[in-house]
């Protein structure tokens, strides 16, 4: 009778740790498929990361390039506001030469008149 008890608590104890060790198993692949889903989200993780640190190289150079250009184009409009300034004195100074061009042709022009006039009065004076 002792070793049929013995031999019922064994096979109970055996039956118990079997359910442990399937459900010690079934949590093993649990564990498993948790893992195997992290390594995928620390590898898509990783390739984001990558593929951001080109996203933000290649906007870095964008920006340099950017920056380049826009202090080429400060150079160009500086050189363009000095020709400005180099053609408005040009201009001014062709202004005032035209002024005193049209001063010197109201000059002639009146001298020229009362040379005709003088040149009327002088025929009529001798004809």
């Amino acid at each position: 009778n002792e070793l049929t008890s013995e031999m019922q608590d064994a096979k109970k104890a055996f039956f118990s740790l079997n359910c442990k060790k399937d459900d010690l198993a079934s949590s093993l692949e649990d564990y498993k498929i948790q893992v195997a889903r992290l390594e995928t989200d620390r590898a898509e993780a990783f390739a984001k990361a990558g593929s951001q640190e080109d996203v933000i190289f290649e906007l870095r150079g964008q920006a340099t390039r950017l920056s380049a250009e826009i202090d080429s184009s400060k150079s160009q409009v500086n050189d363009l506001n000095s020709e400005i300034k180099a053609a408005s004195i040009k201009f001014n100074d062709l202004e005032s030469e035209h002024k005193r061009c049209a001063d010197e042709l109201k000059h002639v022009t009146c001298d020229r008149k009362k040379a005709a006039s003088h040149l009327l009065r002088t025929e009529a004076k001798y004809n």
